[in-house]
């Protein structure tokens, strides 16, 4: 039914529900909100800077007035997946106003799910699906150093093994990100003269050129994203720390002569120690000489070659009469 309504002397026609229909109306506004969706671009990862740390964050929204997180952990021993009550109990529940949470909770080698649900004036939505985070530590020490050995000019080379626990009581479940060797001249590595670094957890040699002459030992770290983890040093079967010398190529041996003895074909040359053997002075042993002759003083191709470990080879079979340069 129409009512006329007075007003500026003009009459104005509205239209006045019954109390009944009032009651709809507002019931059917104040469904045109509902609840707020699942919350979206959720994402997890370790807080390198912090030991056990685990950051969930997802997509900030203005009409969201808190977001509920639920967490269940299991602590890897096979036990149910269970919140802060112990294995089997209820999930966590842990409310947040803004879109992201940083959980410190402390379970060495497990794994933890969560899920997020945002929550307005109307309620509650729906949850996200489930998202695991391994709460992980630094890794253990590399499970050895297999081989420290002089290459190349002056470097000492380095082949390590990774270690059994990457972080979370496993090989699989964290990933390593990088390997470091340290170098020192004291065994108990009071200080570490040298260093170097992989930046990649799947590098398991790595060499370094260091002063030619000095002795150093060596030891292995690996690191993920919580931190580095115990060295595992290079050692003795006994366990005592093995210290490696640093070499390289020796000079050309000093002092070469020549002479062909009576049987023709034959000349022998005879030399003596390099002044510098491969750490700058004579005291690392030369395990073996090589002696070329050559008709071309540029060797361009080398007629003749002896190999040994004396200051003095015969070399056989040459030209008789022939001029050969050593």
């Amino acid at each position: 039914m129409a009512a006329q309504a007075q007003g500026s002397g003009r009459g104005a026609l509205a239209w006045i529900p019954p109390p009944g229909r009032l009651l709809l109306l507002w019931a059917a506004l104040s469904l045109v909100g509902g609840q707020p969706g699942a919350p979206e671009n959720l994402k997890i990862r370790q807080d390198p800077g912090w030991d056990h740390v685990v950051e969930l964050t997802w997509t900030h929204r203005d009409d969201v007035m808190l977001w509920k997180v639920e967490r269940v952990c299991a602590d890897g021993s096979g036990a149910p997946a269970g919140g802060s009550g112990g294995p089997g109990s209820a999930a966590d529940v842990i409310s947040t106003a803004e879109a992201e949470l940083v959980d410190y909770v402390r379970l060495n080698g497990g794994t933890c799910a969560y899920r997020v649900q945002a929550c307005d004036v109307d309620g509650c939505g729906n949850f996200t699906a489930l998202l695991n985070g391994t709460v992980g530590a630094p890794p253990g020490a590399p499970e050895g150093v297999v081989s420290v050995v002089p290459s190349g000019v002056s470097e000492l080379t380095v082949r390590y093994l990774p270690p059994l626990d990457t972080g979370a009581g496993d090989k699989t479940s964290v990933a390593l990100t990088n390997f470091r060797v340290e170098f020192s001249r004291n065994e108990s590595f009071a200080e570490v003269d040298w260093m170097t670094e992989s930046g990649d957890g799947a590098i398991w040699v790595q060499s370094m050129a260091l002063p030619k002459g000095a002795t150093f030992h060596t030891r292995v770290r690996a690191a993920n994203t919580i931190g580095w983890g115990p060295p595992a040093a290079y050692a003795h079967p006994n366990g005592t720390s093995r210290g490696v010398r640093v070499l390289a190529p020796p000079s050309p041996p000093s002092r070469i002569s020549a002479a062909a003895p009576a049987d023709d074909g034959t000349v022998e040359v005879s030399y003596a120690l390099p002044l510098d053997t491969g750490a700058w002075d004579q005291s690392e042993p030369v395990t073996s000489y090589m002696v070329e002759l050559d008709d071309d003083a540029s060797f361009a191709s080398v007629d003749a070659v002896s190999e040994g470990p004396s200051l003095a080879q015969l070399v056989h079979r040459l030209t008789a009469g022939g001029r050969y340069y050593v």
